[in-house]
């Protein structure tokens, strides 16, 4: 017994059901003529999920790079801004200062006027009390303006991380996205 044609095994890229076959026994076929058509309508969903999902991706990566921008704007516009709130304090404090000086300059011309018997001891008394007051408001306003620094950093700090997290998901969602994007072109 001899056989007349030798036997080849057919191979397809993906799987499925056969729609249409061309096979006839016996009939020489030619290599790239499409022997057997497969079912595609599952690929074909599956792709335009893909494309859909790329969309989304896509969508989502353009929102959180426009988050992204704006909290760049917001830390550029804080730290523009911060510098001139501790100047407003640092010269409210050096007012303080001066009105302390004077406070003290006249709890001391008080002190010599008592001294020398020409005011009443609750004069003295006022006097050396408002002076401790424009003191102890002055020490404030060196503790509101040490607060604010540290306060300036902190939010600084807080911002920075915040673009950072951004910048990470952003980046997940570009590798994402190619992922998806390989898969479609398979």
């Amino acid at each position: 017994l001899e056989v007349d044609s030798e036997v080849h095994p057919v191979e397809a890229l993906v799987g499925g059901r056969v729609k249409e076959t061309r096979l006839v026994v016996g009939r020489e076929v030619k290599a790239g003529e499409v022997l057997v058509e497969l079912e595609t309508d599952g690929q074909r969903l599956q792709l335009s999920e893909e494309q859909a999902r790329v969309a989304a991706l896509v969508a989502q990566l353009a929102a959180l790079r426009g988050q992204s921008s704006a909290e760049q704007q917001a830390q550029f516009e804080t730290r523009e801004a911060a510098p001139v709130a501790l100047d407003e304090s640092r010269a409210k404090l050096a007012e303080a200062e001066a009105s302390v000086r004077a406070a003290a300059d006249e709890a001391g011309r008080r002190e010599k006027l008592y001294a020398a018997g020409l005011v009443a001891e609750a004069e003295l008394v006022r006097a050396q009390t408002e002076a401790q007051k424009r003191l102890a408001a002055a020490d404030a306003l060196r503790i509101a303006i040490n607060r604010q620094n540290k306060d300036q950093r902190a939010k600084d700090s807080g911002q920075q991380a915040g673009l950072e997290n951004l910048k990470r998901d952003a980046a997940a969602l570009e590798g994402e996205i190619k992922t998806r994007q390989a898969i479609i072109e398979r």
